[in-house]
Formats: structure tokens, sequence, C-alpha cells
């Protein structure tokens, strides 16, 4: 069976069962926003305030209230940043799998949730 250059290099990353390179990226600021939320000790000091809750912003009582606050943006560039970047992500992933506070389990549940966007 012949299969088309995309379908391929979904087959391979599929069968070797690793992340494309945009969804790796991803990953990797999930797992920065994480450990941020749960496990501090485990990163330099810079990084504990480094995302902040809408709850600490405001005392409105939203459904948002329990994400992480998206900081205004005035270009392109602004988007791409770490910070906004990886808040977004956040706030956009699964209840079940934010919420879990085992940072293997996390991990693991975090490759099986992005592996299914595929």
């Amino acid at each position: 069976m012949k299969m088309t250059t995309p379908v391929r290099i979904l087959y391979t990353y599929s069968n070797y069962n690793c992340l494309p390179v945009p969804l790796l990226h991803d990953y990797q600021l999930l797992l920065l926003v994480h450990k941020c939320m749960f496990h501090q000790n485990l990163l330099a000091e810079v990084f504990h305030d480094y995302f902040v809750c809408n709850s600490l912003v405001h005392s409105h009582c939203t459904r948002s209230s329990h994400n992480l606050h998206l900081y205004s943006i005035r270009s392109g560039f602004g988007s791409r940043c770490v910070k906004f970047k990886a808040s977004q992500l956040w706030n956009e992933l699964h209840a079940d799998v934010r919420n879990i506070q085992s940072f293997n389990c996390f991990k693991f549940k975090l490759r099986k949730y992005l592996s299914s966007m595929c």
C-alpha cells in the first residue's frame, strides 16, 4: 500500500511513539507550567512567579478565575512569547490532565493527550 508523505510522517511519529516538532514544543511549555504550578522546587527561583492565576489578578468570580492570566499583547511577537503561549496552552488543556499533581503521571497523560491531536 502506497502512502502519501504526510500520512507516512504521521505513521512514523505514532510508530516510534514521538511527537511532531510543534507538539513537542507545546509539550515542553506545558511541562514548564506544570512545574511552576505544582513543583516549584524543580525550577530556578526566577520561575516561581512566572505564571499567575486570574484569581490573583482580580477578585471577580468568573468561569475563568482558575485559568492562568493572559497578559495583553500588542503584536504577533507577543503571542509567541513563552509566558503568553504557555498560559494559553495551559488554559486550553482539559481539566482532568491539568489537575494531575504527579509530575511523571502528568508527563504520561500529556504525551497521550498530545499524541491524540496528531
